[in-house]
C-alpha cells in the first residue's frame, strides 16, 4: 500500500506581474506541487508545497520562494506573491 500522496495541480488564481528575466508585464499561471501522506493517492496530510510558474513570453521557469509558497498554498491565493519571490530555475526550450 502506497502511503504518499504527491500531487501536481494548476492554481486557479493567476497574477499579472513583471517577469524578472525579460522585464515584460505578463499574466503568470502557477502550478502547485504538494507532498503528503495518504492512502490510495487520497491526501490525508500535506506537509510541503512548492509553487512554480513559467513566463509566457520568455519561457523562463521560476520557483516561488519556499515560505511564500507555503503561505500562498494555505491561503489558496497568489495575492502575496511578487516578482521578488520568484527564483529563476532554467529556460524552457520552445520549438
Amino acid at each position: 500500500m502506497k502511503v504518499t500522496a504527491d500531487k501536481v495541480r494548476a492554481v486557479k488564481d493567476k497574477k499579472t506581474m513583471t517577469c524578472p528575466k525579460c522585464g515584460k508585464d505578463v499574466k503568470m499561471d502557477f502550478i502547485e506541487a504538494s507532498m503528503g501522506f495518504g492512502v490510495y493517492n487520497i491526501s490525508l496530510v500535506n506537509y510541503k508545497y512548492n509553487w512554480y510558474t513559467i513566463c509566457p513570453e520568455c519561457h523562463a521557469l521560476f520557483a516561488v520562494e519556499q515560505e511564500k509558497a507555503q503561505e500562498s498554498a494555505k491561503n489558496k491565493s497568489t495575492a502575496s506573491v511578487t516578482a521578488d519571490d520568484l527564483i529563476f530555475l532554467k529556460d524552457i526550450p520552445v520549438k
